[in-house]
């Protein structure tokens, strides 16, 4: 086992934050994703709008400029820079995953890897919090 499992950017709109949603995503990817891989990295950073001029901007990315993107974006976060930062890596270490160094960077041990309940939380979040049965 020596792949990795990186996820780039996770992004969740404003009407569905609060609810564990992208904890619920993480652990989702990883188990589709994860088997074979030795460790799940992700850095954990609030997404900023992409300047117009950068080579990697919103023209260059067809998955950039959407209706998500300015639901993502125009929707203030409840905090910003290093405060945003330190929140978003305790609520990733709520996974298990653990901050490499001093970086953004943040890791999970496939070989870690819990029974998931990710099907079961994610379709109680699709029904809008209710339970099915």
């Amino acid at each position: 086992r020596s792949d990795i499992l990186y996820i780039g950017v996770l992004k969740v709109v404003a009407r569905r934050r609060g609810v564990g949603l992208g904890l619920v995503m993480v652990e989702r990817l990883r188990d589709v994703f994860g088997g074979g891989c030795a460790a799940l990295v992700l850095e954990a950073k609030p997404v900023a709008r992409y300047d117009q001029t950068e080579p990697d901007g919103p023209d260059n990315d067809p998955f950039l400029g959407s209706d998500i993107d300015d639901d993502v974006y125009d929707t203030p976060f409840t905090a910003i820079g290093a405060e945003a930062k330190a929140k978003l890596r305790r609520y990733f270490e709520k996974l298990g995953m653990k901050r490499i160094g001093d970086t953004d960077f943040m890791v999970f041990d496939m070989r870690q890897v819990p029974p998931s309940r990710s099907r079961e939380r994610f379709a109680t979040l699709a029904s809008g919090g209710r339970r099915k049965g």
